[in-house]
């Protein structure tokens, strides 16, 4: 059986999806807040001056009206607040994490490095920092490659 490495990727991207969820499931911020809007609160954490929506739409692929309402839940629920550096602004404006939108993310954090000892625990030190170089540069040529296929459709 021949197998190309985007179908194998795929493959493993699925169920990586699927035990991701399922792990998150399993913690308690899941009750409270859904998955896809604690990926959004983890790149505004991780971006200093925060993210505005479309870095938000741009880093994580979710279409505009899904991170508008994730915004909007996110505002409404006191995790984020609008930058104050960019008063004024009407297009770009970015958002950060409240005090409240740090402790959640923090906690987070907290829990997957519990996770990441249980999931890597068979498996020696050199061997993930393998598959982690490799992993970053196959999603880098994967990116590269994209782009060169969207300039050559536009």
């Amino acid at each position: 059986m021949n197998v190309s490495m985007i179908e194998y990727l795929t493959t493993l991207n699925q169920q990586k999806n699927h035990s991701f969820t399922r792990i998150y499931n399993a913690c308690p911020i899941s009750e409270k807040v859904s998955l896809s809007t604690m990926l959004c609160m983890w790149m505004i954490y991780k971006n200093e001056g925060g993210c505005s929506a479309t870095d938000l739409r741009t880093m994580s692929c979710y279409d505009k009206s899904l991170i508008s309402r994730i915004l909007n839940d996110l505002q409404e629920n006191g995790y984020i607040i609008r930058n104050p550096e960019d008063d004024g602004k009407k297009r770009g404006m970015r958002y950060i994490l409240s005090n409240q939108g740090v402790n959640v993310v923090e906690d987070m954090q907290e829990s997957f490095l519990k996770f990441t000892d249980k999931i890597s625990e068979d498996i020696p030190k050199e061997d993930l920092r393998t598959f982690l170089d490799v992993s970053v540069k196959l999603i880098g040529n994967i990116e590269k490659y994209a782009k060169q296929l969207e300039s050559k459709n536009s």
